[in-house]
């Protein structure tokens, strides 16, 4: 799709669908994003390199290294920043769904037959 030079490295959408967004990064160390957050859930998956991702409001650091993974929720503060030259994968999704997103105004039941 397409390849976006940032000062950090590299980002290739890989997919771009409706529901799911793929992006295949190459960081440089010492290289970070800016500080951000969106409505949707990111996941990053560090194929080889380390790389810290750091949440803010409550803050939490988490380093990655190869093989792992980690999901940033909605609208969290957030960044990324390489400790060393990595390829990392890249995925965005919508908000999750929740069992308990449903308010009811009645009760269900069944009519009664008069046989």
């Amino acid at each position: 799709m397409s390849k976006e030079t940032k000062i950090w490295g590299t980002t290739e959408c890989l997919v771009r669908w409706d529901a799911v967004e793929v992006h295949h990064l190459k960081t440089k160390a010492g290289g970070y994003c800016s500080i951000h957050r969106h409505g949707k859930v990111n996941i990053f998956h560090v194929v080889r390199g380390e790389v810290a991702v750091t949440l803010f409001e409550p803050d939490d650091n988490v380093v990655l290294t190869d093989g792992q993974g980690f999901e940033v929720p909605t609208m969290r503060w957030h960044r990324f920043k390489s400790i060393t030259d990595a390829e990392v994968i890249e995925v965005y999704l919508p908000a999750p769904l929740r069992a308990d997103d449903i308010e009811r105004r009645s009760e269900g039941g069944m009519e009664s037959s008069d046989a």
